[in-house]
């Protein structure tokens, strides 16, 4: 039996416009990936979109709002998700502090600190939110483009075997 998994994107292309656009880290390049992030978001309702996509998505309406709150608010949104995703996958009853989330997760201890500023103290300074920030869309670039050899690796280079790996998803689960 195959499994199937709906995604935001209409096409391999589509899909490498966002990390293309997250890899060159310009603005132009970083305005391009939101765009794209704006109409994923439309496809599909928040609760059916990944971690990374929202989190990307957040990350970058922030960095172009310039607003040190925005920012505050995407930066605290971005290591909850990301820290507790094991969490909520395996032991979703059974809470465990932030600082040792975000360590089984690779993330510095200042960001979980950053996290806990902005969820219970005052508001950072907007160079430390910008920091964090680039530290944030350092980590998400990895995740787009692993996805990217990911897709390379099972195959789908072009339009056509996209669409092709797609119709064989749809046959074999009919069949």
């Amino acid at each position: 039996m195959a499994y199937l998994r709906v995604v935001p994107w209409c096409s391999l292309s589509e899909f490498n416009v966002v990390t293309e656009g997250i890899k060159s880290g310009t603005f132009l390049g970083l305005r391009h990936a939101l765009n794209v992030l704006h109409i994923w978001m439309t496809r599909l309702p928040p609760s059916k979109l990944s971690r990374s996509i929202t989190c990307t998505h957040h990350l970058l309406l922030a960095y172009f709002e310039r607003s040190q709150l925005s920012l505050a608010l995407a930066l605290m949104r971005f290591v909850s998700l990301v820290s507790s995703e094991d969490q909520d996958r395996i032991k979703p009853y059974a809470a465990q502090s932030l600082l040792s989330l975000t360590r089984k997760v690779g993330m510095p201890c200042w960001l979980a600190d950053l996290r806990n500023d902005i969820a219970h103290g005052s508001l950072p300074s907007i160079e430390l939110l910008e920091r964090g920030f680039w530290w944030s869309l350092e980590c998400v670039r990895d995740f787009w483009v692993s996805n990217t050899l990911h897709f390379s690796l099972i195959g789908v280079t072009t339009e056509n075997s996209f669409r092709e790996c797609r119709d064989r998803l749809t046959v074999s689960r009919i069949s």
